[in-house]
């Protein structure tokens, strides 16, 4: 058998070999000088951000920098600008009382670098991608990724973003303490809360590790629409009073939607002590909340899921009702569904709510799963919550994208399975390792002989 490149793929490797050849590193170090930006010459963090063109990368080198990384060039759809540790997070920023990261520029990689606010760092969010209020822009941020970073213990939010962006994707973060000197310590916090104009849209988060976070997990405010969320952890949420704060103030959910169009599924949530509820969602805002196990809750937490009834974001028919479904909830302080008006949030389908058309926490035992003492909520044989969706809306594959396998939808997360072998993920979020090499062009088979 012969394998031979299409004449689309020789061009491709064409322009792919003449970009490498003329794309540059320029390396940079805290001790860095100069302008050589050499491996063995570094320049300063400042000079080296300077310097790309589109294709181009910055690669920080191992160390403890005490300035802001603040991105101000970007590339082009085809070539966006990288600015990349060295080694997994062995570049440091640290800065006490400062800026963190920004990025003021379209079409940027951001990876594996650390930003360390040793409590009091990280104003106005330890990373914010776009203006905010602090930077004039000829127009809003897009085409951003995010990946393999690790924010720790940031005196606010753990990313922001507020001003108009889009198309920005983040994974593969480790988020460890968020909201150590500000209220609103979310480890995710976006949209725009009173400008329609500041929207942010076409957010795609996943395989992220967010834990130790006070106000919200994630809170997508008003002015924002298209967030997914998905195949995240959200662990440990604690209320500010654990890092100082004023010991009356409490905190809203673990996963906050309003806006409209939002889908959160495949999550998983634990140890978290919310105010509210675990999911608080926007009714009639065409909102998706599926497929999440939630456990282990601590705390107050007030509801397990609750209908935001409080300054109604949408007209009455501008958008179809929320819906909330095929989760599973166990070992919660409560199971009740708060300020529920069905005709516009529909809650079905779901393990451990106290609402008719779910399975009540009353019948939610341990007996209903593989074996909840090591977090595995699976469903055992015989489980009462099998075949049991039987109305809309269902999801059509589980958490494990198992594709339904009786007669009806299962209650809950999982779809029952006869195996017996645990079904390992096939990426953990937020492990230290680095992502994994490109692996060139795929050839295109046009043609074979015997």
């Amino acid at each position: 058998m012969k394998f031979y490149l299409t004449s689309s793929a020789f061009a491709l490797a064409f322009i792919f070999q003449i970009s490498q050849a003329f794309s540059t590193s320029y390396f940079v170090s805290p001790s860095g000088s100069g302008g050589a930006c050499l491996e063995d010459s570094p320049c300063s963090l400042v000079t080296g951000l300077s310097r790309p063109q589109a294709g181009d990368e910055v690669v920080l080198l191992d160390g403890v920098y005490a300035e802001a990384l603040i991105i101000r060039q970007g590339g082009t759809p085809d070539l966006p600008v990288t600015v990349k540790a060295a080694n997994m997070w062995g570049a440091v920023v640290r800065v006490p009382d400062g800026t963190l990261g920004r990025v003021w520029a379209s079409y940027v990689t951001v990876n594996g670098i650390r930003f360390d606010g040793v409590e009091t760092g990280g104003k106005k969010g330890a990373i914010r991608v776009g203006a905010g209020d602090e930077a004039v822009l000829p127009e809003p941020v897009h085409d951003v990724t995010l990946e393999y970073l690790h924010i720790r213990q940031v005196r606010a939010a753990a990313i922001s973003i507020t001003s108009g962006e889009h198309d920005i994707v983040i994974r593969h973060c480790q988020i460890e303490g968020s909201g150590y000197r500000e209220f609103w310590g979310e480890g995710f916090y976006l949209g725009n809360k009173s400008d329609p104009s500041k929207a942010v849209y076409n957010l795609d988060i996943y395989l992220n590790n967010v834990q130790g976070f006070t106000q919200n997990g994630l809170e997508a405010k008003k002015h924002s629409h298209h967030v997914k969320v998905h195949d995240n952890y959200f662990q440990n949420q604690v209320l500010w009073s654990v890092y100082g704060g004023d010991p009356n103030a409490g905190n809203e959910g673990t996963i906050t939607l309003d806006g409209h169009s939002h889908e959160a599924y495949n999550n998983r949530l634990w140890n978290n002590e919310c105010g509210i509820a675990a999911f608080v969602v926007e009714p009639e805002a065409g909102h998706k909340v599926y497929n999440n196990v939630v456990f282990g809750g601590v705390g107050r937490g007030d509801h397990a899921v609750r209908m935001k009834d409080w300054s109604k974001t949408w007209a009455p028919g501008q958008y179809p009702p929320s819906e909330v479904y095929n989760n599973t909830f166990f070992s919660l302080p409560s199971h009740a569904v708060g300020m529920l008006d069905p005709s516009i949030l529909v809650v079905r389908n779901n393990i451990g709510l106290d609402l008719e058309g779910n399975l009540p926490a009353g019948e939610t035992i341990a007996e209903l799963f593989r074996d909840t003492a090591t977090s595995d909520f699976r469903l055992a044989a015989g489980s009462q919550a099998i075949d049991r969706a039987l109305s809309e809306p269902y999801s059509l594959t589980d958490i494990d994208a198992h594709a339904i396998s009786g007669n009806f939808r299962d209650f809950g997360a999982f779809e029952f399975e006869t195996s017996t072998a645990a079904d390992a993920l096939a990426v953990k979020p937020a492990k230290k390792r680095p992502p994994s090499a490109p692996t060139g062009l795929r050839a295109v088979e046009v043609q074979s002989e015997d």
